[in-house]
């Protein structure tokens, strides 16, 4: 499996300008750690081509939400509960990449429109895609298949929490 850490430009992950949720972020730390074994503010701000600035405003409200533990001039640490939203998200975007490269788009292509869909589309819906996929393929069991017992949409790891604007205007459209 890819990991945007280490396959993806910045550029190409924003898709029509959008603004990074609190998920790409936990993905990006979770990558930095399983591949350099440390994740810095700087490095984040690398990774998704922004300011070191708004990744520590980042890292402030997903430390507040108990997702990440970070001290001044340290390391990035994910709790549990953030290695678990990470993961989630991370198998989204496989299953969605799966199901794009089956398709015959080109690996630029899927990533753009994985990283589109990712956020928006739900667990029963990504099950199904990786069950299509592994139909397709002849029933061969995939990394991305098995992940779907997994998956959660954003809005289940709340965890009672109120709900923020951009989770308001997903369940509105």
């Amino acid at each position: 499996m890819t990991t945007l850490a280490t396959s993806v430009q910045p550029s190409k992950t924003r898709f029509l300008g959008a603004k990074y949720s609190y998920e790409d972020y936990l993905a990006v730390i979770a990558d930095l750690l399983e591949s350099k074994g440390y994740a810095r503010i700087v490095m984040v701000a690398e990774v998704l081509g922004v300011r070191s600035a708004s990744v520590t405003g980042m890292i402030r409200r997903l430390a507040d939400k108990g997702w990440v533990k970070h001290e001044h001039y340290r390391c990035i640490l994910l709790t549990e509960e953030g290695r678990i939203i990470a993961a989630s998200l991370r198998g989204r975007r496989q299953v969605l990449m799966d199901f794009f490269r089956f398709l015959g788009l080109s690996e630029e292509t899927a990533e753009r429109e994985s990283h589109a869909l990712e956020h928006v589309v739900s667990a029963e819906t990504l099950k199904a895609l990786a069950r299509l996929v592994r139909e397709l393929n002849g029933g061969r069991s995939d990394e991305a298949s098995a992940i779907t017992e997994k998956i959660s949409t954003p809005n289940n790891r709340l965890n009672g929490r109120k709900p923020n604007a951009t989770t308001q205007r997903r369940k509105k459209q």
